[in-house]
């Protein structure tokens, strides 16, 4: 559940605030997922993701990079935010290695502590690290403009994502350029534990391919002043969704 909308919600209520004073970070994750993505083969996805976020004023830059380990038909890959593309047949095969290198930077663009309202901006490239011919990515980069939207009421927040994303296209490949956006809320059930659910939808960005829609609930654990975990289980509403999918992070600031 890297860069999701849920963990901008998460910092701004721990927060109180949008504006952060000069912060660096850094987050270690597990993340699982299965699903046959409209065929009737399992693909199975483990990802041992790694990130570093700097935060100064109203600025955040982050970058992460996974390593995977995917076992799939023979001939599969992964495509636009590693969901698997058409393609695959027969046995399945495993392969690992390193995964697409994402680097993103966010704007605190607005906040109004009376209304409880905040808004970020963020651009993000997905640099194409992974490789192509194992599978692991499609070898290009893509690059998103996004804008998340936060109310306060109470001990409740509820966020909106609307975004952009502009795919590269590897060779025989034409992605389709599409908005995506999702909805959630989240509960503070205490000064250090919090819960929430998040619904993500991204239109197909292939001829024959399947929208991405789906659910995730979360819960955060602050273990001390700069230690948190945080724990995730995703539900996919469509073929281009696992099945379901879970993990969890844990991060650190310094």
């Amino acid at each position: 559940m890297s860069a999701r909308v849920a963990s901008l919600a998460l910092f701004f209520l721990s927060t109180g605030s949008c504006h952060a004073a000069d912060t660096l970070s850094t987050t270690l994750g597990l993340d699982y997922s299965s699903g046959e993505y409209g065929t009737h083969i399992e693909t199975t996805i483990w990802s041992l993701p790694f990130a570093v976020k700097y935060e100064t004023g109203a600025i955040t830059f982050k970058a992460s990079l996974p390593w995977l380990s995917v076992k799939a038909p023979a001939g599969s890959s992964l495509g636009p935010d590693g969901r698997p593309l058409d393609g695959g047949a027969g046995a399945r095969v495993t392969e690992s290695g390193m995964g697409d290198l994402v680097t993103s930077a966010t704007w605190a663009a607005y906040e109004n502590t009376e209304s409880g309202v905040a808004i970020d901006l963020t651009g993000k490239i997905k640099w194409g690290t992974a490789d192509a011919d194992k599978g692991l990515g499609t070898g290009e980069n893509d690059i998103s403009a996004q804008a998340d939207i936060y109310k306060t009421l109470g001990k409740t927040a509820v966020f909106a994502t609307l975004g952009y994303k502009a795919y590269g296209d590897p060779t025989g490949i034409d992605f389709k350029n599409v908005a995506y956006g999702g909805l959630g809320f989240m509960q503070r059930l205490s000064d250090r534990s919090s819960v929430g659910l998040s619904w993500d939808y991204r239109p197909k960005v292939t001829t024959g391919g399947e929208p991405t829609n789906e659910l995730t609930a979360f819960m955060t654990r602050k273990l001390n002043d700069t230690t948190k975990m945080q724990f995730y289980a995703v539900k996919g509403l469509s073929d281009g969704s696992p099945d379901w999918g879970g993990g969890l992070t844990l991060s650190h600031a310094y």
